[in-house]
């Protein structure tokens, strides 16, 4: 839980540099997703990301 908290701070400062209320459940979903599959190979993610569910 804390990598996912790190790793969504890293990015408000390092890419978003502001977090919208309005969006940011969409933020936290797209971290939430990219943590769930951070220890599968890329091919495994793009497999995964191609599947349709």
């Amino acid at each position: 839980m804390e990598s996912f908290w790190s790793m969504l701070k890293r990015a408000h400062k390092g890419v978003y540099h502001r977090l919208s209320p309005k969006h940011l459940q969409a933020y936290v979903d797209t971290f939430a997703g990219r943590q769930n599959v951070r220890e599968m190979d890329t091919l495994a993610q793009l497999q995964r990301m191609s599947s349709p569910g």
